[in-house]
């Protein structure tokens, strides 16, 4: 899954233009959940760009962040997905 502080709209624009996104989006219009989870930069005001897989048990098996302000690679994402999921 990914959760961006997006509106469902701009979240559908994305998933178009990349194409073949292997996992759902969620729009976190508020940024309640970006807060949550911690990565919610307020000195910024901006979310630190991270990804994560998390296997069927729910364990955390893969974690990158994006670089200046942009997040990880789609090729990347899709690589890692692609090498746990069987």
């Amino acid at each position: 899954m990914a959760i961006a502080i997006a509106d469902p709209e701009a979240l559908r624009g994305l998933a178009e233009r990349v194409g073949d996104v292997p996992y759902p989006l969620l729009a976190d219009e508020d940024g309640a959940i970006s807060k949550r989870y911690g990565v919610w930069n307020a000195q910024e005001g901006r979310v630190v760009p991270v990804a994560y897989i998390a296997d069927r048990a729910h364990k955390l098996i893969w974690a990158a962040e994006g670089k200046d302000g942009l997040p990880p690679r789609v090729a990347d994402l899709r690589a890692a997905f692609r090498s746990v999921v069987r």
